[in-house]
């Protein structure tokens, strides 16, 4: 790839209803930008709703046409409020491990976890490091909970959006923005690094 800038980009808040809502933005940005790489952060049973799990059929096959440029990962069981990765420690190792199985069946590779809202504790750590979790991502870096041994361990700028239409940051509104920064980038998935 030359001397490009390399850039990680992630969105939060994918489910079955973001997706039908908000991705067109991203497939947009990937026909602008042919090597976009795009790390998305998935809630594996939203609000405990049958028709926003990630293994209902339209997800599935959703996932199944864009796995050669989305990479999914943990954020969250069910987004739920208060935040769930503050809960009691046997709660929240519940929700963990409930959401590391629905996502293992979907994707078959190591995977990291985004907190909801950015908020956890160190019992949270020590769960996700229990169930062989991979990274924690937080605002501005990638927490890496298993060695990476003989990894460039240098991290590439961390680009974060959400895919919905609430957040400050959502795709929809920073669109241009995006656009504009793809421009002569080499994009990563996290698991490349």
């Amino acid at each position: 790839m030359g001397n490009k800038e390399r850039i990680i980009v992630c969105t939060d808040d994918i489910r079955p209803e973001t997706v039908d809502k908000y991705f067109r933005y991203w497939y947009q940005l990937k026909s602008d930008h042919s090597g976009l790489k795009l790390n998305a952060f998935v809630i594996p049973y939203y609000f405990k709703e049958e028709s926003e799990s990630i293994l209902n059929k339209e997800f599935v096959e959703w996932f199944t046409s864009v796995k050669d440029w989305v990479q999914l990962h943990l954020h969250g069981y069910t987004h739920s409020f208060p935040p769930e990765c503050l809960a009691p420690k046997l709660q929240q190792e519940e929700y963990i491990e409930k959401g590391a199985r629905l996502l293992s069946l979907l994707c078959h590779r190591d995977f990291g976890f985004k907190a909801p809202g950015y908020h956890y504790n160190d019992d949270t750590i020590e769960i996700l490091k229990r169930y062989r979790i991979t990274f924690l991502c937080n605002e501005k870096e990638i927490v890496w909970l298993r060695n990476k041994i003989g990894s460039d361990l240098s991290q590439p700028e961390l680009i974060q959006s959400h895919t919905n239409g609430l957040s400050v940051d959502s795709v929809e509104k920073i669109y241009d923005k995006l656009n504009e920064l793809f421009k002569d980038k080499e994009f990563l998935f996290l698991n490349d690094l």
